[in-house]
């Protein structure tokens, strides 16, 4: 059974490391996304475009693993997301401000992985909590 662990701590360690390249090797190029904030999309570029947008706005944010369950092809994390707010960030619906405020949030992420690739994967956290931490919801 191939250790999808390591191929998850690749991906926090180049978005870490704003190396992007490293990071999104895992994925699929047809690769579904679902996300509270993004919904659900279609295509690496969709998600890539997304992280590289959070990470400019959030340069020191990092991925904090704190436990995983591998079932075959399927991974389960659990983690929290770790950094400042501390340049613009473009949404979808707009651009927010920074506010310079850190953030904590805790995350469940769940991948499906097919011939090495991450094929889909959901990502769950509580937004309304995020949008406290980062200073957009009173």
């Amino acid at each position: 059974m191939t250790d999808l662990l390591k191929d998850v701590e690749e991906f926090y360690a180049g978005f870490a490391a704003s190396d992007f390249d490293r990071a999104f090797r895992i994925f699929a190029e047809t690769v579904i996304t679902v996300e509270p904030a993004l919904g659900r999309a279609a295509g690496l570029n969709v998600w890539r475009e997304y992280d590289e947008a959070f990470k400019t706005a959030c340069p020191d944010a990092i991925f904090v693993l704190r436990s995983a369950v591998q079932e075959g092809e399927r991974i389960a994390v659990e983690g929290s997301l770790r950094g400042t707010f501390a340049a613009p960030l473009r949404t979808p619906q707009r651009e927010l401000q920074p506010t310079g405020h850190s953030f904590d949030v805790w995350f469940a992420h769940f991948l499906l992985f097919h011939e090495g690739k991450v094929v889909e994967h959901h990502i769950y956290y509580d937004q309304v909590a995020f949008g406290v931490q980062l200073g957009i919801i009173p």
